[in-house]
């Protein structure tokens, strides 16, 4: 797949998912890292970013190779998969396709969550404050 210049209207596209990546951090909380990368040809990085801390990735970062072979595999929607951080953590993560009016692919939205963080912790933000009390 070769990326292409994005055009204002798929920058648009793109900033109006970022509350999605808000929303979905919220729902699961500290130890899932969701972002967005936009697939512009002069700047494929991630645009937007919650819980970077995950695996130490902050908005401007670069595309990763794996990203782009998620890509290449023509699923809108990937398989869930592991993998390891340069850390030693193991994520499990699921990447998804953004497309604009003309089905090109302009963005991806990539979800990973930390699965050796403790359980308790994670059991923790699951339970709304009203349930664990």
């Amino acid at each position: 797949m070769k990326l292409q210049e994005l055009s204002q209207e798929d920058l648009n596209i793109l900033k109006s998912t970022e509350n999605i990546v808000d929303g979905i951090a919220a729902m699961y909380g500290e130890h899932t890292e969701v972002l967005i990368h936009s697939l512009d040809r002069n700047n494929p990085s991630i645009v937007k970013i919650a819980n970077g801390h995950v695996t130490g990735r902050s908005i401007g970062a670069p595309i990763t190779d794996f990203a782009l072979f998620k890509l290449k595999k023509g699923q809108d929607i990937s398989d869930s998969y592991v993998t390891k951080t340069s850390t030693g953590k193991t994520l499990r993560s699921i990447t998804t396709v953004i497309r604009n009016a003309a089905n090109i692919p302009i963005g991806l939205l990539c979800i990973n969550t930390d699965m050796d963080a403790p359980l308790q912790s994670v059991l923790r933000i699951m339970l709304s404050e009203d349930l664990s009390s």
